[in-house]
C-alpha cells in the first residue's frame, strides 16, 4: 500500500478530485473513474484503504452499494469478502453490505416481516416450488401435485399390480376378516348354498339337501373366526372360492371390490412416497420449511442463498435483474429427485384396512 501511494504521488496526477469522483460515480467505465482506478491496478481493496485514509472510505463503500453499476461486485473486492461459509466475519460482512440489497430488490421473494438476523428466509407462493425442479421424466408434473395448494390425486392405476384372491384375504387384518365373515352371515343366514369342496361335505350330509348344498348358519360361519387367524383365513378362502350359483357371483363381486380398494390404496401409499421424497429433496437443496400462510411457504434458505447470491454478485449480477429461482438453478442446480418405484407395504396394508371395512355393511 505504501508503495502504491508513493507511486501515485510521484506521477503527475491531480488527486484532489479523487475522493469526490469515487464517492459519486455510477459507471466504473467513466473516463475519470477509470483513470483513478487504473492508478491502483483496479485493486478495489487498495482504492478503499487509500480513500479511507483520506476520510472518504465510508462514502466510497456506500456509493458502491447503492449507486454504482455492478457496485456490489466491486464492494466484495473492496472489503475482501470471501464466501460467507468461509468464516463468521465473511458471513457478517456479506449480510451487512451485500444481502440487504438483494432483500430490498426482491420483496416478492424475501418478505421483510419474516426475515431474521443471520438468516435468509425465502418466500415461495404455494406451488411455485415446481420451478426449481427439472422438467425431465415428468418430475415437474409430480412436483406440481406435491406442492400445489389444492392438488389432484396422482393417477397410478396403470402401475398398480394385480392381487390374487388369496393375497387379498391375507392382507385383510383380523378385524376386517371378521367383518367379512359376519357380512356373509348377515346376507345369507338361513339360505342354502352350494360348495363342492370335501372340507364341507359333512355340512351337506348333516342337512341332507343333496347336490353339495347346506344351510348357512351362525355356528358354521363363526367357526371360521373361532380358530387361529391363519387357519381361519385359509379355510375361509377355500369356502368362498368354491361356492356355486348366485352366491358365487355376489361373493366374487365383493372380492373384486376388495381388490379395487387394495389397488386404490397401493396408489395412495405410492403417492405418499412421492410427497415424502420430493419434500425431502426440496428441503435438502433449498432449506427447511420455516412456516407458511394460506398462500405462501417460507423456507430457511440461509446456507444455499448465502453461497448462491455471493457467487452471483461476484459475477456482476445485480439484484432485481433476474428471478431468484433462476439464479438458484444457475448457481446451484435443478432439483432431480429419485423416482419412487414401490410404496411402503406397511402403509398399503394400513390404508387398505382403513378403507375396506366400509364394504362390509
Amino acid at each position: 500500500m505504501k508503495y502504491l501511494i508513493e507511486k501515485i504521488l510521484t506521477e503527475s496526477t491531480d488527486l484532489s478530485k479523487m475522493g469526490e469522483v469515487l464517492t459519486r460515480f455510477n459507471d466504473p467505465d467513466e473516463e475519470e473513474v477509470h483513470h483513478y482506478l487504473k492508478l491502483f491496478n483496479y485493486d478495489m481493496a487498495n482504492v478503499y484503504h487509500y480513500l479511507d485514509s483520506k476520510g472518504y472510505g465510508d462514502d466510497f463503500l456506500q456509493n458502491l452499494r447503492e449507486n454504482a453499476h455492478k457496485g456490489l461486485m466491486l464492494l466484495i473486492d473492496a472489503l475482501q469478502i470471501q464466501n460467507p461459509k468461509m468464516s463468521r466475519e465473511d458471513k457478517e460482512l456479506f449480510h451487512e453490505w451485500i444481502l440487504e440489497q438483494w432483500l430490498n430488490n426482491h420483496p416478492n421473494d424475501f418478505d421483510y416481516e419474516t426475515q431474521e438476523t443471520g438468516k435468509i428466509i425465502y418466500k415461495i407462493d404455494k406451488g411455485d416450488e415446481v420451478n426449481l425442479f427439472t422438467n425431465k421424466d415428468d418430475i415437474q408434473y409430480y412436483a406440481e401435485h406435491v406442492f400445489s395448494d389444492d392438488p389432484d390425486a396422482m393417477d397410478f392405476l396403470q402401475y398398480t399390480p394385480d392381487i390374487s384372491t388369496e393375497d387379498i384375504i391375507t392382507a385383510t387384518n383380523r378385524e376386517n376378516f371378521y367383518r367379512m365373515v359376519l357380512w356373509f352371515l348377515k346376507k345369507y343366514e338361513g339360505k342354502v348354498v352350494q360348495n363342492w369342496r370335501e372340507e364341507f361335505h359333512y355340512w351337506a350330509e348333516e342337512d341332507g339337501i343333496g347336490d353339495n348344498s347346506f344351510y348357512v348358519t351362525k355356528d358354521r360361519m363363526e367357526s371360521f373366526i373361532g380358530m387361529d387367524l391363519e387357519s381361519g383365513k385359509y379355510n375361509w378362502l377355500v369356502f368362498i372360492t368354491h361356492l356355486d350359483g348366485e352366491v358365487e357371483k355376489e361373493v366374487d363381486e365383493m372380492i373384486d371390490e376388495m381388490k379395487w380398494t387394495w389397488r386404490d390404496n397401493w396408489g395412495a401409499a405410492l403417492e405418499d412416497e412421492y410427497h415424502d421424497t420430493y419434500k425431502y429433496e426440496f428441503e435438502k437443496h433449498i432449506g427447511k420449511l420455516h412456516g407458511e400462510t394460506e398462500d405462501e411457504r417460507f423456507y430457511d434458505a440461509t446456507e444455499l442463498l448465502e453461497d448462491v447470491l455471493y457467487r452471483a454478485t461476484k459475477d456482476g449480477i445485480e439484484p432485481g435483474n433476474e428471478h431468484i429461482h433462476e439464479i438458484i438453478i444457475d448457481y446451484h442446480s435443478e432439483i432431480t429427485p429419485p423416482t419412487p418405484s414401490d410404496p411402503s407395504m406397511y402403509k398399503v396394508y394400513e390404508y387398505y384396512n382403513d378403507m375396506v371395512k366400509y364394504l362390509f355393511k
